[in-house]
């Protein structure tokens, strides 16, 4: 490795080192707020290396408001104790969120996705504000969990979008989404959906499946006249819906 190389690890070593406490066994604490997106790239990949298996607390407020953020992003494993804040924000790359515990508000609202987006069995324990938000690839929130109302107001999924083996625990709502009826393929293939999905002013005219849901109450009754001739399959567990 030259000199310059070990000079440029010291120099981001000594940066991160900055925002984090490693006092608790175990624990690796972000303890102050970032606001350069570099050093928010570079905390992952160093603390993955350098504090093996310690879980990763962010307890400091994530706030980027109206950036663009073009490097791929994995926050997997990341417990975050405070307020996530993207609004605004176009990420020109894939982003990870696997496995992350959000403990406090989380705001997308009038976030742009331009790659791919995964939150494979991460908890949220508040709502999360996708408001005129845009996912023009992938969106995965396979295996999450919601545990507030969820609302996805004028959120645009324009590829696929996966809520596949969700829970929601609340009432969930879609409104006013845009969808590309050519492209858009939306999945809730075992999700169960402990009070009641709303779906009546969603605009799902696309390809969209239920395979094998638990609706407790479904908005409108008669999913399937809604959908027309673009849902691929419905299954809902008998006895698990009682529409009023």
């Amino acid at each position: 490795m030259s000199h310059y190389n070990k000079l440029n690890i010291k120099s981001i070593e000594s940066r991160i080192e900055g925002y984090i406490d490693t006092k608790n066994n175990g624990i690796v604490e972000v303890v102050k707020p970032i606001d350069d997106i570099s050093i928010l790239v570079e905390l992952k990949s160093y603390i993955s290396r350098k504090y093996v298996e310690r879980t990763i607390i962010y307890d400091a407020e994530l706030k980027f408001i109206n950036e663009d953020i073009n490097p791929i992003l994995d926050f997997s494993g990341i417990v975050f104790k405070r307020k996530v804040s993207f609004s605004s924000c176009r990420f020109k790359r894939n982003i990870w969120f696997n496995e992350c515990k959000f403990q406090s508000e989380v705001d997308f609202s009038h976030a742009k996705f331009d790659g791919k987006v995964r939150f494979h069995f991460s908890v949220f324990e508040k709502t999360v504000n996708f408001k005129n938000s845009s996912f023009k690839d992938l969106v995965d929130f396979y295996e999450a969990k919601f545990y507030a109302t969820q609302r996805f107001w004028s959120t645009d999924f324009l590829k696929v979008a996966i809520f596949s083996n969700a829970t929601f625990f609340k009432q969930v709502l879609f409104l006013h989404n845009k969808i590309s009826s050519s492209e858009t393929y939306i999945s809730f293939e075992e999700t169960k959906f402990e009070q009641s999905l709303d779906i009546s002013r969603s605009n799902f005219h696309s390809k969209i499946q239920f395979w094998k849901c638990k609706i407790k109450n479904v908005i409108p009754n008669e999913v399937w006249l809604y959908a027309k001739n673009s849902l691929l399959k419905v299954e809902i567990e008998p006895g698990s819906v009682s529409a009023p």
